[in-house]
């Protein structure tokens, strides 16, 4: 009886769970199957391979952000983080194929420029002052420009935008700059005419692109320049990229913590030289220094970010991961030739019992 009462008890102990997002109203399982079966069609109507069916998503990187939990000597209260820039961020607009392969990173850093005509910035000429950004490290500056009609002010306006990027000849990376560090449309379009068709006309110049229903993607002049490079947009159900994006389930939570490690080893790093000055002080008498870490900077920043795509994203086990999550998330064919189908909504990781497979066709 008292084992069986200690097995009741371990059932019903509550456990601390981290909090991560709002709760969302779903759409109901048969609009997501419907839209799902939509995304289907659209691959079998136009015989894309698996290297053309892609997976997109814009993720904010917050370079200055420390560790989320600290070891403390027991009896400590709460842990503390040494000051660091909560606003220090860019934005990556990170993509692959269900084949597995991650594709060139388009990165947005923030200036203080606004308007149309943002030529005459210099932010990525002092990015290319720091090193592993230089011309011997492989990145050229240039231009875009580009006429779009676009929404300003409530009215519908024509002019032509322009947009200095960097760009690295031997991964075809793209760094940009926006004044907030948003991906916009003008960003969009920038994608797809530095990054996504150029990748594709190489190829058979035509893609399938799934995504979220974020406004910049549903733009008319965004949806115009897909069209040029031969890329077929379409959108994933609302409210649901965390359990049919491949890029939130597979790619976003990778990069924000190694970003984070790199963090905490710098920190580590100023801990032993600080160590080292605090004793030769208290032998010398003289004041004890300030714990005072250096603040990250975008260049570290933006260095780790291409160190994870080029140590991780390349790795053959994260290439298999990310074809299976591309069949699990319904929009990759299976190794027979099926599609897996939604049937009903499920907190946390998708189950596979939630996935039943769809009769191959013939």
């Amino acid at each position: 009886e008292r084992a069986a009462s200690g097995l009741s008890a371990a059932a019903n102990v509550l456990r601390r769970r981290r909090i991560t997002s709002t709760e969302k109203k779903l759409p109901p399982p048969a609009e997501i199957h419907a839209v799902l079966s939509d995304i289907q069609s659209a691959i079998r109507t136009g015989g894309y391979a698996a290297d053309e069916v892609v997976n997109g998503d814009e993720t904010g990187v917050n370079f200055g952000a420390g560790p989320k939990n600290q070891y403390v000597p027991q009896g400590e209260a709460r842990g503390t983080m040494p000051a660091s820039d909560e606003k220090a961020r860019f934005t990556d607009f990170l993509w692959g194929d269900s084949d597995g392969d991650m594709g060139e990173v388009f990165s947005i850093i923030k200036c203080t420029a606004k308007g149309p005509d943002l030529r005459n910035t210099r932010v990525l000429q002092n990015l290319m002052e720091q090193p592993g950004f230089g011309v011997a490290d492989g990145w050229q500056l240039k231009r875009w420009q580009r006429e779009l009609t676009l929404k300003v002010k409530g009215s519908m306006v024509t002019r032509i935008y322009y947009r200095p990027y960097l760009i690295h000849e031997a991964t075809g990376h793209v760094m940009t700059i926006q004044h907030r560090a948003w991906m916009d449309s003008v960003g969009v379009s920038m994608l797809f005419d530095l990054v996504i068709g150029p990748h594709y006309k190489k190829k058979r110049g035509k893609a399938l692109l799934v995504w979220d229903n974020c406004g910049p993607h549903k733009v008319a002049a965004v949806k115009e320049v897909a069209t040029e490079w031969g890329i077929e947009l379409k959108t994933l159900p609302p409210n649901m990229t965390d359990a049919l994006q491949v890029m939130d389930l597979l790619v976003n939570a990778p990069l924000k913590a190694r970003i984070r490690s790199a963090r905490v080893r710098q920190i580590f790093d100023y801990f032993q030289s600080w160590k080292v000055a605090r004793l030769q002080a208290q032998v010398g008498g003289t004041a004890l220094p300030p714990f005072q870490p250096p603040k990250p900077t975008l260049a570290q920043g933006l260095m780790t970010m291409r160190s994870v795509h080029q140590e991780l994203f390349t790795k053959e086990s994260f290439k298999d991961s990310m074809k299976k999550c591309f069949i699990d998330c319904c929009y990759a064919r299976a190794h027979d030739g099926s599609f897996k189908t939604y049937m009903s909504h499920t907190r946390g990781k998708m189950n596979k019992h939630l996935f039943p497979p769809m009769m191959v066709e013939k």
